[in-house]
């Protein structure tokens, strides 16, 4: 059975954040602080499965204009959760 490309994106993001993670864990938290290594997991978290939407967006054919709106939104949702969340 052949994956699909976004199956086959999504299944090499949760890799990368595993392998990533991993390292991190290993090999940086026993010098982190801990509020540190919670903030580092998060960007990396973030970071890779907001890059993965946007390959998947682009591989489906959206329009530019599309998938800068549709970040955009996404990116104004997540700085909004973040006020929410220190109030």
């Amino acid at each position: 059975m052949s994956q699909t490309l976004e199956e086959s994106l999504q299944s090499r993001k949760n890799r990368a954040i595993a392998t990533i993670l991993s390292v991190k864990d290993e090999n940086c938290d026993p010098f982190l602080p801990e509020e540190a290594s919670s903030e580092l997991r998060l960007v990396v978290l973030e970071q890779l499965n907001d890059f993965c939407e946007f390959a998947i967006a682009a591989t489906r054919g959206v329009g530019s204009s599309d998938m800068n709106d549709e970040y955009l939104h996404r990116k104004v949702d997540a700085i909004l959760a973040l006020f929410e969340a220190d109030a």
